[in-house]
C-alpha cells in the first residue's frame, strides 16, 4: 500500500493538542451525522445529518466534498434508515419523536429521492395517497408499517421490504415480504414470515430473501429459518440442543453461503459458514471468553474474512481466507491501529469503500477507501467538536466477585489522574440482560473524567457478551447477586488505590438507576451520592406494567428473568428499602417516558421526602426514556457535574457533614 496515500491520514492521527476544558455542551450533543453510505457508482456520499431535534439527509460529491444537497423533514421528524437504490435514487425510512414515549420511532413510512434532491415522493404509509383513481394512478396509502429489509442496486430502482398491519398486534402476524418500486410506491408481494410476530429477515444480492429470524416459545430463545426462493418454502434450522441460536448476519455475493452466530452445545457465540445449497454449516471463529460480536466482509465478495470479539478492548480474529481482500482490509486494520473498524458501504465494483473507525477517545471518523490509488481519505467526524488527544482513555479493570466469578468492567479516568486515589462515579448500565457496555467512546464518562472523576462501569451478571451462563447467573437475582458484583468490584478499585473510599457516588439511567439505588441502600457506608435517570425502583410495578401494556413475549421475559412473585419482587425493590439510605438523590425523568413510567420516580421522590431526606426530582415534560432534547440534556449534565461537586468534589472530613 502506497505511504502516500495515507499521508492525510497520518495528519488526522496526529495533528490534534491538547485543548482547555471542553463545554458540557460538547457531551451533550448528538453526533453531527448518522449513517454514511457510498453511492453504487462510486460518486457520490449520503448522508443522515443530525441537528437539535430532527434529523435529515444530504448528500455529497465525493470529487471535491461539495454538499449536493440537504433536506430535513420537519420538526421532530427524522430519516430512520437510508440505502442507495440505483446510481441516482435513495430509499428512506421515516422516524417521528412526536407523540411516542422513545425517543424517535420509526413510523413505518417510506419515501425515495433522487442524488441531486429532486423527485422526492413518498411511497407507503398512513400519509400516502389514499386509492388509485385516474388521477392518482399509484396509491401509496398502506395502513401498514414497513421496514427496508435490503436494496440492491444492480436491479435499479427496486427495494425488498417487510411489512406488518396497523390494525392488529405484531405478536398474532405474519409480516409480508414485499418487492417495492421506488419510482411511483408499487408493490408486488414476495414471501411470507414462517412465524409470527416479529421478524429479522436477510436477503442476498440478487434480492432473494433467505433467512428469517423471530422469537421462540422460551423466553430469550429465537428460531431461525432459512429460504429457498425456487421451492418457495422455509426449512428451519433445527438442532440437537434445545437451545441452539443461529443469528444470521449476511449471504454472500454469489448467493452460496450464509454466515451466521451461532451458540449450539457451549455457552458462547461463534462464527459459522453455512452452504445454502445443503444447509451444512463449519465452524470459523470462536473466544474462550467473549460471544460473536460482528464480522468484517470483503468488499468484493461479500465473504467474512474477519470475526471481532468484544472480551474488554475489542479483538479481530483474521480468518486466512484466500481472499485479496482479508490482506487489503488487514492493511487498513493496521494503518487505523487503535481503533475498531467497521466497513460502512462499498461501491458497486468494490472500487471504492467507506471505513468507519472508532476507538475509546475517539466517537467515530469515515475514511474513503479508493482501490485504483490504494488510497484511504479522511472523509467526515461524527462529532468535529471532539479532540481524541484530550478524551480520556478507557481502559479493561477486572476482578474477583465474592464466589469466585471473574468479572472485567470499564474504568475511565482523567488524563491527568497522577495515580492517587481519585472521586468515583459507579456508572451501572442498563438493561440489564442482553445489554452491556463496550470500550468505545461515551458521552457522560467522559464529560465527568473531564471534570476530574473516575468512572467506573462494571460489566456484572447478566450484561450481554459474555455467554449465557453468565446472563442467566443474573436471573431473578437482581437486587442481590447483579448489585454484589458491584460492590466487589468498588472494593477491589478502593483496595488498589484507584478509588478514595471516602469519595465514591452512583449513577444510572434505566435500570442502571435501579442497580445505582439497590447499591445504596445494599451498601449504605460506601456511596456518598446518587443519581438516577428514568430508574426502575418497585419491581412489582414496572412487572406489572410490562404485563399490561407490553406483548407476552415481553411479559414471559420478565416472569422468568426478572421474577413472578410479589414476594421475590417486593424483596429486590429497592425503594421498599430506602429507610438504610444516608445519602443526597438526584432524580430526572421524561414526562412522556413509555418504557419506565415517571411514577416510579416520583414514588421514590415523595418517599424520600416523607423521611426529610435531601432528593430532587425534575420531571422532564417533552422527554422520554432517552433524553433527546440537545439543550435539556445539557442542562441535565451541568446539574449532574453540580451535584457532584458538592457532595464528592472533597472528602467529608473537610466538607464536613452533609
Amino acid at each position: 500500500m502506497r505511504q502516500m496515500g495515507f499521508a492525510l491520514l497520518g495528519l488526522w492521527l496526529s495533528h490534534h493538542a491538547a485543548a482547555a476544558l471542553p463545554p458540557v455542551m460538547d457531551f451533550a450533543r448528538h453526533a453531527e451525522f448518522g449513517e454514511v453510505a457510498i453511492s453504487p457508482d462510486g460518486r457520490s456520499l449520503a448522508v443522515s445529518v443530525i441537528d437539535a431535534r430532527s434529523r435529515g439527509i444530504g448528500v455529497i460529491d465525493l470529487d471535491d466534498m461539495r454538499l449536493a444537497f440537504s433536506v430535513s423533514p420537519g420538526d421532530e421528524e427524522h430519516v430512520f434508515e437510508l440505502n442507495w437504490v440505483s446510481d441516482r435514487r435513495l430509499l428512506v425510512s421515516l422516524a417521528s419523536s412526536r407523540g411516542w414515549g422513545n425517543g424517535p420511532a420509526p413510523t413505518g413510512e417510506l419515501m425515495a429521492i433522487d442524488r441531486d434532491g429532486g423527485n422526492g415522493r413518498y411511497l407507503y404509509g398512513v400519509r400516502g395517497a389514499r386509492a388509485e383513481t385516474k388521477h392518482n394512478p399509484d396509491p401509496t396509502r398502506r395502513m401498514r408499517h414497513a421496514r427496508q429489509i435490503a436494496a440492491w442496486p444492480d436491479a435499479a430502482d427496486f427495494a425488498l421490504i417487510q411489512s406488518y398491519s396497523y390494525y392488529e398486534p405484531v405478536g398474532v402476524q405474519f409480516a409480508f415480504v414485499e418487492r417495492l418500486d421506488v419510482r411511483n410506491g408499487r408493490t408486488r408481494w414476495a414471501a411470507q414470515a414462517p412465524l409470527r410476530g416479529p421478524v429479522r429477515f436477510v436477503a442476498d444480492r440478487a434480492g432473494q430473501v433467505r433467512y428469517a429470524q423471530g422469537r421462540g416459545d422460551a423466553p430469550g430463545v429465537f428460531r431461525t429459518f432459512l429460504h429457498h426462493p425456487r421451492a418457495m418454502r422455509w426449512r428451519e434450522l433445527d438442532s440437537d440442543d434445545p437451545l441452539a441460536d443461529f443469528d444470521p448476519l449476511t449471504v454472500s455475493d454469489d448467493g452460496g453461503t450464509g454466515y451466521l452466530r451461532v451458540r449450539e452445545h457451549g455457552d458462547r457465540y461463534c462464527l459459522e459458514r453455512q452452504s445454502l445449497a445443503d444447509r451444512s454449516r463449519e465452524r470459523l471463529a470462536c473466544h474462550p471468553q467473549a460471544d460473536l460480536a460482528d464480522i468484517l466482509v470483503s468488499p468484493t465478495t461479500g465473504h467474512a474474512v474477519a470475526a471481532r470479539f468484544d472480551p474488554g478492548v475489542p479483538e479481530i480474529r483474521w480468518l486466512g481466507t484466500d481472499d485479496p481482500d482479508e490482506a487489503l482490509l488487514r492493511r487498513v486494520a493496521a494503518q487505523l491501529a487503535g481503533h475498531r473498524i467497521e466497513l460502512t458501504s462499498r461501491s458497486r465494483d468494490a472500487s471504492r469503500f467507506v471505513i468507519q473507525a472508532s476507538s475509546d477517545t475517539d466517537p467515530g471518523r469515515f475514511f474513503l477507501y479508493d482501490r485504483p490509488t490504494d488510497s484511504l481519505r479522511f472523509l467526515l467526524a461524527r462529532r468535529t467538536w471532539i479532540d481524541p488527544q484530550a478524551m480520556p482513555p478507557r481502559r479493561v479493570v477486572h476482578w474477583q466477585a465474592r464466589d469466585g466469578t471473574a468479572l472485567r468492567g470499564y474504568l475511565t479516568a482523567p488524563r491527568a489522574a497522577d495515580g492517587t486515589a481519585l472521586p468515583l462515579v459507579v456508572m451501572p448500565h442498563g438493561g440489564p440482560f442482553d445489554v452491556r457496555d463496550t470500550w468505545d467512546w461515551q458521552a457522560e464518562p467522559a464529560l465527568l473524567a473531564s471534570r476530574g472523576y473516575a468512572v467506573f462501569q462494571p460489566q456484572f451478571r447478566g450484561s450481554a457478551g459474555f455467554g449465557r451462563a453468565f446472563r442467566d447467573a443474573a436471573r431473578q437475582q437482581l437486587g442481590t447477586r447483579v448489585i454484589d458484583d458491584i460492590t466487589d468490584g468498588v472494593r477491589a478499585l478502593i483496595e488498589r488505590g484507584v478509588a478514595d473510599p471516602a469519595r465514591i457516588g452512583l449513577m444510572g439511567h434505566s435500570f442502571g438507576g435501579y442497580a445505582a439505588l439497590a447499591s445504596a441502600v445494599r451498601e449504605p457506608a460506601l456511596y456518598r451520592c446518587m443519581v438516577g435517570i428514568a430508574g426502575i425502583y418497585d419491581l412489582r410495578r414496572y412487572a406489572r406494567t410490562v404485563r399490561s401494556q407490553a406483548g407476552a413475549d415481553e411479559a414471559r421475559f420478565v416472569d422468568a428473568f426478572v421474577g413472578e412473585s410479589a414476594e421475590l419482587l417486593d424483596a429486590q425493590s429497592p425503594i421498599r428499602a430506602i429507610d438504610a439510605l444516608r445519602l443526597p438523590v438526584m432524580l430526572f425523568h421524561g414526562g412522556r417516558d413509555g418504557t419506565v413510567d415517571p411514577r416510579e420516580s416520583r414514588a421514590l421522590y415523595a418517599a424520600l421526602r416523607d423521611r426529610d431526606m435531601p432528593v430532587t426530582l425534575e420531571i422532564l415534560d417533552d422527554e422520554d426514556h432517552f433524553i433527546f432534547d440537545v439543550r435539556t440534556r445539557e442542562r441535565m449534565f451541568a446539574a449532574i457535574v453540580a451535584f457532584f461537586e458538592r457532595h464528592l468534589r472533597e472528602p467529608p472530613t473537610k466538607k464536613g457533614a452533609d
